[in-house]
């Protein structure tokens, strides 16, 4: 090709002298012309070099790159050069106009070339024959020193919540992402989100910066063989490793792009769950009030219930009451059940038909029967229960617009299950195959956690449909979005009320 013309992206190309081109293009790479082009040289991020023999007989174009004429080169129209450096002899002038527009702070565009062409395009982070680049390692590594150092507690709390829940930790940095934009968007729109959004962001780069940190100190805690790093020389010498360890695996092509890219996001979501754990400590819920155990009976559930009955009152053992102890040993007493009433009802008439004197509390309502009581629902039923609700939702929205995207019905799909999540703890389909969702407290799903279960079960969709898979191996059935979200889901009995 080099007597029709030379196109190069990522790539070096190289006209030797007495050979010929068209014209010759370069991208992101460096061109060394010593022969005849007829018609244009142009090169973008990257190197030209016109030595003694070449003969452009139109113009030279380079966009952020530097330029080397040697003695001898001939330009017949214009040359110019943007944001790049001009290095030619004291006698050379090009045919037609030359011009150069000064760089400014664009001038260093050339010193970034080779980690785009070298790095990233080839899949690594570090490319490890700059200079640069080491110094900017540096500094990281002393920030980040600093951060392990003076931030000693949100590390070890975003450390232990990555050694402990590491798939939730990966999925709630992953939620964190996609929420991010959709977040932006809607602060943007309110005047008063407006000055949120820097508070906002500067709180993301802390998150991420301690996410970083303790996913270095999480790796060298298992290089040590030692989780814990309760001193704080191990603490050190574990992020030591740990970031040592990474800056390795930062430079294999392909490894180190995926390296950076799982270790940013988990350690993300590993800060967010230590925020989320912090919080909940500082604001507990409720606590419920003194009174017998609202364990579900048979009746209620369906199921024999798996707690030991209650033991029998001590009685005396007197002659008289010997029938009445017999019988009191066969048939231990059951302790009376609660009647089952609405959140709004006032305290007063609860207390009056149930015996017991409830306290006045603020907070949610007390279930009246816990929930997590009840078998987890298998991965088949979900799934029965999910098509049904895809039926349902895809036949509502192709009867309002016929012409629906499917952007459209995912959107609805999502409005409808968080609708309902929150309105009935349930779906159309929930209630036929018989299963209902609840916290792991045991309260009923609030609009927020039905909202972040509904983004979730999107990341669980988009992974293949891993997350909903993740079904069959867990020991209680939850999937990626019930343990974002904090969620079980249960089977009940045909008899249970929705």
């Amino acid at each position: 090709d080099r007597g029709r013309g030379g196109v190069r992206v990522g790539q070096d190309y190289t006209l030797s002298a007495g050979e010929r081109a068209r014209e010759v293009v370069v991208v992101m790479g460096d061109a060394t012309i010593d022969g005849q082009v007829d018609r244009d040289v142009v090169v973008v991020l990257g190197h030209l070099t016109l030595g003694s023999g070449a003969v452009v007989d139109r113009s030279v174009s380079s966009i952020a790159g530097s330029v080397t004429v040697r003695e001898g080169a001939i330009v017949r129209r214009d040359l110019v050069v943007v944001a790049g450096q001009l290095d030619a002899p004291a006698g050379f002038k090009p045919g037609g106009e030359h011009v150069t527009i000064t760089p400014g702070p664009l001038g260093h565009i050339e010193a970034v070339v080779p980690f785009l062409t070298r790095g990233l395009l080839i899949g690594r982070v570090i490319i490890p024959d700059l200079r640069w680049m080491w110094f900017v390692l540096g500094v990281l590594f002393l920030v980040y020193a600093a951060v392990n150092l003076l931030a000693d507690a949100p590390v070890r709390a975003t450390t232990a919540a990555i050694e402990e829940r590491g798939l939730t930790a990966f999925g709630a940095g992953l939620l964190t992402l996609l929420l991010l934009g959709p977040v932006a968007v809607l602060l943007a729109i309110s005047v008063v989100g407006i000055l949120v959004i820097p508070v906002a962001l500067l709180a993301l780069v802390a998150a991420v910066v301690v996410g970083k940190v303790a996913t270095h100190r999480w790796l060298g805690g298992r290089i040590l063989r030692d989780r814990v790093l309760e001193t704080p020389l191990r603490a050190f010498l574990a992020f030591v490793i740990g970031f040592a360890l990474l800056v390795v695996a930062y430079m294999i092509p392909v490894l180190g792009i995926i390296a950076w890219a799982l270790t940013g996001v988990l350690g993300l979501g590993g800060a967010v769950l230590a925020l989320m754990t912090a919080w909940r400590r500082e604001h507990p819920p409720a606590p419920r009030p003194a009174g017998p155990p609202a364990y579900p009976t048979t009746h209620q559930t369906g199921y024999a219930p798996s707690y030991p009955p209650p033991a029998p009152p001590t009685m005396s053992a007197t002659p008289a009451d010997a029938a009445d102890a017999a019988y009191a040993t066969a048939v231990p007493p059951v302790p009376p059940m609660p009647p089952i009433t609405s959140a709004t009802a006032p305290a007063s008439a609860t207390a009056a038909s149930s015996g017991f004197a409830v306290p006045a509390m603020a907070g949610p309502a007390i279930p009246a029967v816990d929930l997590t009581l009840f078998p987890r629902a298998g991965f088949g039923e979900r799934l029965g229960a999910l098509v049904l609700d895809v039926i349902l939702v895809s036949f509502i929205a192709s009867s309002l617009t016929p012409f629906s995207h499917g952007r459209f019905t995912i959107l609805a799909l999502l409005a409808y299950h968080v609708a309902f999540w929150t309105w009935k703890q349930t779906t159309v389909g929930g209630i036929i195959c018989h299963l209902r969702l609840v916290r792991v407290d045991g309260f009923p799903l609030s609009a927020a956690d039905a909202f972040v279960r509904g983004f979730a079960g999107i990341f669980s969709m988009l992974v293949v449909g891993l997350g909903f898979l993740w079904v069959l191996r867990d020991p209680e059935r939850q999937s990626w979005h019930d343990k974002i979200a904090g969620t079980y889901v249960v089977r009940v009995p045909r008899t249970f009320r929705h």
